[in-house]
């Protein structure tokens, strides 16, 4: 059986899971941001309008979020999205971005010391990535697992 979901179904449904899955923990929880995850590249960035509850549920889940790593998996994918989009909607989630990264000081530390190449073992910069660092996966479905702090943010740069 194919499921055909609109844009508005899939808003809502999102919408709904999130305030179902507030309070719990766990592989619901996991399922939630896979799901928040993949939708982002399905979004349709073209109308601004129609993205501002997402963009605001996108911000209260991200902040919410205990997994420092899964919300830097998210700014990737935002960044990455911000290089395809208008300027208005690219700076609706550069804004989106700012917000995070100055509301959460454990992202911020994650983010910025590997944007600048710094390995954790012995403060140096490191040109060959470790065995388990094996580099950001962008089309990995779940975000945890992507290593979004293994690697440079190479998106910045293009951004500036």
């Amino acid at each position: 059986m194919i499921f055909v979901f609109t844009k508005v179904m899939e808003k809502q449904s999102i919408i709904a899971v999130a305030d179902s899955s507030a309070e719990t923990k766990g592989t619901l929880k996991d399922r939630y941001y896979r799901t928040l995850y993949e939708c982002l590249l399905r979004m349709n960035l073209t109308k601004p309008a129609k993205l501002d509850d997402f963009f605001t549920l996108l911000f209260k889940s991200l902040k919410s979020d205990l997994n420092a790593d899964r919300v830097c998996a998210f700014i990737r994918r935002l960044l990455q999205l911000s290089l395809m989009t208008d300027a208005n909607v690219a700076a609706g989630i550069l804004l989106i971005i700012s917000e995070l990264i100055y509301s959460r000081k454990d992202v911020k530390l994650m983010f910025f010391s590997q944007a600048i190449g710094l390995d954790d073992s012995d403060d140096e910069v490191s040109l060959i990535p470790n065995k388990k660092n094996t580099g950001y996966d962008s089309i990995h479905r779940d975000p945890r697992y992507t290593n979004a702090v293994a690697s440079p943010v190479f998106e910045l740069k293009l951004l500036s």
